[in-house]
């Protein structure tokens, strides 16, 4: 399909990214993302999936620039990933001549806005005039992160080991979560505003999205009850990813505003985690704002867990889902 390509994309050359461009594309810069670069990791995945367009810029046939367009919402939303430029051709208009390049192809194929999570407590520019008059704001959570040291992970090992973690907590299906999506009340309870943030991606809450929810690191686990019209209990996802500073990361987000019962499900994936990563990781947690953010912030104290003092002030931020129209 044809796309019209901005300035930098006629003048030089672009083609889709491949397995034998790997190592050219993670060589583009150092230390992204803080050293929680997801890429290296995800990369044969990325190129693998038939919803992302894995896109490499090129300058005398040499990669200068890398994005990632997936397609979400059953084709009618896209999100931008993994975007990055060579650190000498830094200030050139490059990162922004590959966005108008991963737009004007999402529209091609029918894709109607730009979806993004973005950092809104310290931030200039997100919280400006400008930023807002493009972007629509849909919905919002606190996000927690914090380095899990050798130090804190053998307390944490034997903190998790002498609890008594609920057994009702099960995996849940995607005929599960069709059924949470289908009615309202159970929507809006888990899903405010039609919004999902999982593994770092705003999805909405349709059911065209489900199959894109249990990708390969993603696992999803429940306790809500429907029984009566006022759901309760807590839908939670764990994710973790290779990366360079700490080594590993691991996820934690969390749906659903039963206060009562998060630090069941926090304790759940802290088992999990400490499972599944193999000595020092990040530990993030994403919670509604509000009674749950301070409900959280109790759990952390109670098991001694630090805040991480370099991501941002004391190691937690309000990062908000926002629509770009195409």
């Amino acid at each position: 399909m044809k796309v019209s390509l901005p300035l930098m994309f006629l003048k030089h050359r672009s083609k889709y990214a491949g397995p034998g461009d790997k190592q050219a594309v993670l060589s583009l810069r150092q230390n992204v993302y803080r050293g929680l670069d997801y890429l290296p990791d995800y990369y044969d995945y990325f190129i693998a999936d038939r919803n992302r367009k894995c896109i490499i810029g090129e300058m005398k046939n040499k990669p200068v620039v890398f994005g990632v367009m997936y397609a979400i919402d059953g084709g009618r939303s896209m999100i931008g990933q993994a975007g990055r430029v060579h650190e000498r051709f830094e200030r050139q208009g490059l990162f922004s001549a590959m966005n108008q390049f991963l737009n004007a192809y999402a529209r091609s194929l029918g894709c109607r806005a730009r979806v993004a999570m973005v950092e809104t407590t310290l931030n200039m520019y997100t919280r400006s005039e400008k930023f807002k008059q493009t972007h629509t704001e849909i919905t919002s959570k606190l996000h927690y992160a914090g380095v899990i040291t050798h130090t804190v992970r053998d307390s944490l090992q034997h903190i998790v080991s002498s609890c008594d973690v609920s057994a009702d907590i099960r995996t849940a299906s995607p005929a599960e979560i069709q059924h949470l999506m289908e009615a309202e009340h159970r929507r809006e309870y888990l899903f405010p505003n039609n919004s999902m943030l999982l593994d770092y991606i705003p999805y909405q809450s349709i059911p065209e999205n489900i199959p894109l929810l249990f990708n390969r690191n993603v696992q999803i686990f429940s306790n809500v009850c429907c029984e009566e019209s006022s759901p309760h209990g807590l839908l939670t996802a764990g994710s973790n990813f290779l990366c360079s500073h700490p080594p590993e990361s691991y996820t934690i987000d969390v749906f659903g505003t039963d206060s009562t019962q998060l630090e069941n499900h926090i304790l759940f994936h802290l088992h999990r985690a400490l499972q599944t990563t193999h000595g020092e990781f990040c530990l993030q947690i994403f919670v509604e704002k509000g009674y749950m953010a301070q409900e959280l912030c109790n759990i952390l104290v109670k098991l001694d867990i630090p805040k991480c003092n370099w991501y941002v002030e004391g190691g937690v931020a309000v990062k908000s889902i926002v629509e770009e129209r195409l």
